[in-house]
């Protein structure tokens, strides 16, 4: 059984290999340097990144298409002797399309899954009017750290897909050498209705291991509605039990921009999947969103965006709440320049407070090839424990160069700080990134255009 840092490097030598085969190929590589001084040990970070997806057409023939499919990640702690962490895998297949079979062998995401992995293989057959039902059956690595894992098992699939929408409908078993490990099951779907309004929902449930009998793994529910041109109505609930894959700004209010754009490096590293948080977490919102513009035949618009979220727990100190307003004008100098201001009202940990925002993006030449992209917060709280009202900055920039049609390079900068009555703990965090991608057929499309 090779192990995720093989794969890795299968991933990235099959990547380089293929881009100068004589086939269909769109790859995506991504190499980043971060530096981090964070304000609690004083201690200094630096991590490289190296992340890879590939989707290579192999054979093409009337009944018969091979793609090569990969995504990996590699993270290496320059800092810390060159270790090497993160060396996860989460595609490395052979797909096989046929007249009315598709057919997956290697490492994949089993259709409708979510984030569940499968070493094994996937067969789907087309029953006609958009209907596809199949069986997958492998082994279940683990899907937050990708590690290989002795847990055999499978389950049916059933898809349906339309221009209307979708569902899918996937059923999971699994067992290691002692005995059952889960049972569980994901139903997904997603409907238009008309132009103007869409839904879609989500529920997965699982049984067994450590948490049986049974128990909601994640649900989501969400609906769209554009009432006028210019208005759009969201509104939204969602579950969860697992902090680890799911975070992001609206569920986290302590996620930065800067965390954002370096997720990667902000997971934990080897969390196996039976040790993340279980406990169910709920959340419910609503986004109201007015875009108007404000020339007849120009691209100036400005929004005005109303939002709100309650995020619960049966721990008191976990619920957090936020209600906002926040107004954007883009479109300014020629549709080269983007501003926005926000306050929003904080209820976390306890105690009431205030988030207040700014940001700016500019296109630094009048061919779009950079960008300039800073952004301001400024949140008001009491301090954890405390009654003391105390201010938490944060502010960033990032620069965004189209070197050429293929490679994107990003440089950023980002300080924070929370005042702790008696210093600033300040904290300072840098990335470089270069980003290639390659699409072999628009390669070619450009040379015949241009020889």
């Amino acid at each position: 059984m090779m192990g995720p840092g093989g794969l890795l490097l299968a991933t990235l030598v099959a990547s380089t290999a293929s881009a100068g085969e004589p086939v269909g190929v769109v790859n995506r590589f991504s190499a980043g340097v971060w530096f981090d001084a964070a304000p609690s040990s004083r201690a200094y970070g630096l991590d490289m990144l190296l992340s890879d997806t590939l989707r290579a057409s192999l054979v093409e023939k009337p009944k018969l298409h091979l793609d090569l499919l990969a995504a990996a990640r590699l993270n290496v702690r320059l800092f810390d002797g060159g270790r090497v962490d993160q060396a996860r895998v989460r595609a490395l297949e052979l797909r096989f399309k046929m007249d009315k079979v598709v057919l997956d062998v290697g490492r994949f995401t089993p259709k409708g899954g979510g984030i569940r992995l499968v070493d094994g293989v996937q067969v789907l057959g087309d029953l006609g009017h958009g209907v596809q039902l199949g069986a997958w059956a492998g082994l279940g690595p683990d899907p937050w750290s990708t590690m290989p894992a002795l847990r055999f098992g499978g389950g049916p699939v059933l898809a349906w897909t339309d221009k209307r929408g979708e569902v899918s409908l996937l059923g999971e078993v699994l067992a290691t050498p002692d005995g059952l490990d889960r049972v569980s099951g994901v139903a997904r779907g997603r409907l238009e209705l008309g132009r103007a309004a869409e839904m879609s929902g989500l529920i997965d449930l699982q049984a067994g291991g450590k948490d049986a009998p049974v128990r909601l793994s994640d649900a989501t529910a969400f609906f769209r509605l554009d009432p006028h041109k210019d208005v759009r109505v969201d509104l939204m609930y969602d579950a969860w039990s697992s902090l680890s894959y799911l975070v992001s700004s609206s569920r986290d209010p302590t996620l930065t921009r800067f965390a954002a754009r370096s997720v990667a490096l902000a997971e934990d590293p080897w969390n196996p999947q039976d040790s993340v948080d279980t406990t169910v977490y709920h959340m419910a919102g609503a986004t109201v969103a007015w875009d108007h513009a404000l020339t007849e035949d120009g691209p100036t618009h400005l929004r005005l965006t109303v939002d709100g979220r309650y995020r619960h727990h049966s721990l008191a100190d976990r619920r957090y709440a936020r209600a906002g307003l926040r107004a954007d004008v883009t479109g300014l100098v020629d549709g080269r320049v983007d501003v926005g201001v926000g306050e929003r009202f904080l209820w976390w940990q306890g105690h009431p407070g205030s988030d207040s925002t700014a940001s700016l993006w500019a296109q630094l030449d009048k061919g779009g090839l950079a960008a300039l992209d800073v952004s301001a917060q400024l949140v008001v709280q009491p301090l954890e424990g405390a009654a003391n009202w105390a201010p938490a900055i944060y502010a960033d920039a990032f620069v965004d160069v189209m070197a050429t049609p293929d490679l994107t390079v990003s440089a950023g900068y980002a300080f924070g700080n929370a005042l702790d009555l008696d210093r600033w703990d300040t904290s300072h965090s840098a990335l470089l990134q270069l980003t290639w991608r390659a699409d072999s057929r628009a390669l070619a499309r450009r040379r015949q255009e241009d020889p």
